[in-house]
C-alpha cells in the first residue's frame, strides 16, 4: 500500500505542461520548508502543513493556509520568477478580500490583480488551465462588496462545526440526545468565552517571567479577540500593536488591568514588492529582537501575528481571520 500512495503522489506532481510543471527536486525543496514551518503555525490553524507528496489529501483549510499565508515563503527563490510572481498577483488579491477592515476599499485593486492573474493562465499554464473555477475569479470583487470581506459569507465554518459535531456524539445510541446535552453544556462556555472579544481571559498562573517593574499576578496564556496568545509558545507569542511595532509576549500580568511584557523587532522592511509593497499589508521581513523589553496594554493589540522563518530573517503575517 505504501508504494501505491507513492506512485500516486507522483503522479500528482507530475502534472501540467512541461514548461511549468515543478522537478521533484524541487518538490522536495518545497516540502522540506513545509514541513520545517510546522512548528510556527499558530494554534487557530487546526492542520499543519504537510508535504507535497500529500497534496492529493490536503483539505481546503490547508491550501488557504498555503495560499494566504506560507506559500508566499516556501516558494520564494525555487519557482520561476514568473511563476512566483504570477502566484503572488492571487495571493495578493486574496489577502487584501480577507481583511476584515479594508477589504472594501481595496475592492478595486484586488480585482485588477485577480483580472490579470487570469488573463496570464493561459500564456503560462496552457488553455486547460481556464476552467470555470479560474474564471470565477473574476467576479470574486463584486461579491465582496456586497457582502463583505471573503469571510463573512465563507463555508468554512459550517464545514468544521460538522467535525465539531461528531465529536460530541460517543455512541450510536440516541444521538440527538446527546448533541443537544453537549450543546447546551457548551453555550455556557461559549458565553464566558465570547467574552474575550474585548476582556481577555488569562490562563496558567506562573512566577518567573519579567515583569518590568508591574506587580501582579503571572500568566502564560490570553484568549483575546478571538485568538490565544502564549508567552512560551513560539508560535502563539507574536503580535502587531497600533503603533505598528511587532512585538514578541514574553510575560503576561494582571494588575486590574491586563499588561503585556514584550520585545519588539528591530529591523522591519518589506517582504515583497511586486504586485505590491507587502507593508501595504502589514507583512514584513523582520529581524533581530530588542533585548530590553517594554510594557504594552492588551487593548494596544491590533492583531495576532504569525512568524515564519526564512534565511536569516523571520517572515510576519498579521492573522486575517481568528476561527480557522
Amino acid at each position: 500500500m505504501p508504494r501505491c500512495h507513492e506512485k500516486a503522489s507522483d503522479a500528482t506532481l507530475a502534472c501540467g505542461e512541461h514548461s511549468t510543471r515543478i522537478s521533484m527536486h524541487q518538490a522536495s525543496l518545497i516540502s522540506n520548508r513545509l514541513v520545517e514551518l510546522r512548528p510556527h503555525i499558530c494554534s487557530e490553524f487546526q492542520r499543519k502543513p504537510r508535504a507535497l507528496s500529500d497534496i492529493a489529501r490536503w483539505k481546503a483549510v490547508e491550501f488557504r493556509l498555503f495560499l494566504c499565508y506560507v506559500g508566499p515563503v516556501v516558494l520564494r527563490d525555487i519557482l520561476l520568477s514568473k511563476l512566483y510572481h504570477h502566484f503572488m498577483l492571487l495571493h495578493v488579491s486574496v489577502v487584501m478580500l480577507l481583511d476584515p477592515v479594508h477589504a472594501i476599499e481595496r475592492c478595486e485593486d484586488a480585482s485588477k490583480l485577480l483580472r490579470k492573474f487570469v488573463s496570464q493562465m493561459c500564456k503560462l499554464y496552457g488553455r486547460d488551465s481556464i476552467v470555470y473555477s479560474i474564471h470565477s475569479l473574476i467576479h470574486v470583487c463584486d461579491d465582496v462588496k456586497h457582502f463583505g470581506a471573503l469571510d463573512s459569507y465563507s463555508a468554512f465554518c459550517f464545514e468544521n462545526y460538522l467535525g465539531q459535531l461528531k465529536r460530541l456524539i460517543r455512541s450510536g445510541r440516541a444521538p440527538l440526545a446527546q448533541l443537544c446535552r453537549r450543546l447546551a453544556e457548551q453555550s455556557v462556555v461559549e458565553e464566558t468565552m465570547n467574552r474575550s472579544d474585548s476582556c481577555p481571559l488569562l490562563y496558567g498562573i506562573h512566577s518567573h517571567g519579567p515583569t518590568c517593574g508591574i506587580v501582579g499576578v503571572q500568566y502564560n496564556k490570553m484568549q483575546y479577540m478571538g485568538c490565544v496568545f502564549c508567552r512560551n509558545n513560539v508560535a502563539d507569542c507574536y503580535a502587531l500593536l497600533k503603533c505598528g511595532s511587532i512585538m514578541k509576549i514574553v510575560n503576561i500580568i494582571d494588575n486590574e488591568n491586563v499588561f503585556l511584557i514584550g520585545q519588539a523587532f528591530e529591523e522591519k522592511t518589506s517582504f515583497y514588492r511586486y504586485p505590491c509593497d507587502s507593508q501595504l499589508l502589514d507583512v514584513f521581513k523582520v529581524n533581530r529582537l530588542c533585548k530590553k523589553a517594554v510594557v504594552f496594554h492588551h487593548s494596544d493589540i491590533v492583531r495576532k501575528c504569525m512568524v515564519l522563518p526564512w534565511k536569516k530573517f523571520f517572515i510576519c503575517y498579521p492573522l486575517l481571520h481568528a476561527q480557522q
